[in-house]
């Protein structure tokens, strides 16, 4: 499956993607393993989306995630892949 954001180059857009796509993930049964391949602000947009999982549903965990080209904002984003990835 794909998801699709409205690509614009504004916070607000991606804070708004970010929104949708945790949506759309937690519609997944939780033994669903969830595999991510993001590009560019894509990466962003799935960084967002596990912090809202994180502390909307936190026994959903993304299995992988591969992010290409992606321009990670610390600053903004701040990600603690421990909240949302699963352990191996």
């Amino acid at each position: 499956m794909w998801f699709r954001w409205l690509t614009s180059h504004y916070e607000s857009s991606r804070k708004k993607g970010s929104e949708e796509l945790a949506q759309f993930l937690s519609c997944f049964e939780l033994h669903t393993k969830l595999h991510l391949v993001a590009h560019s602000h894509g990466a962003n947009i799935v960084l967002g989306a596990c912090q809202i999982l994180a502390k909307q549903y936190p026994q959903r965990k993304i299995a992988t995630l591969v992010a290409l080209g992606a321009p990670i904002y610390e600053e903004v984003y701040k990600p603690n892949v421990t909240l949302y990835f699963q352990q191996r």
